[in-house]
């Protein structure tokens, strides 16, 4: 399965969002605090967006991949940077 592509983190809302991936009936959106560590998993969705409000982190990088069943696809690449929104 491809890596989602288009994947853009608007730091004005706090969301990120990314193209559908064919086959995809899932999508795990893993973050890290940076850019080369390892990336844990932060939420897995069923919609092309994700809030990142409710991150363990304030800020980091983000990958998104698609899933279908036990199947996972490509991670997206380059790492995204993301910056939870303050108030």
């Amino acid at each position: 399965m491809e890596a989602p592509q288009n994947v853009n983190f608007d730091p004005a809302t706090g969301i990120v969002t990314w193209d559908s991936v064919d086959g995809a009936t899932s999508y795990n959106v893993n973050i890290c605090a940076t850019e080369s560590g390892t990336y844990s998993i932060y939420k897995n969705v069923t919609d092309t967006q994700c809030s990142m409000e409710s991150a363990s982190i304030n800020k980091g990088f983000l990958k998104v991949n698609g899933k279908e069943n036990e199947e996972e696809g490509e991670w997206s690449e380059p790492p995204q940077p993301w910056e939870r929104p303050t108030a």
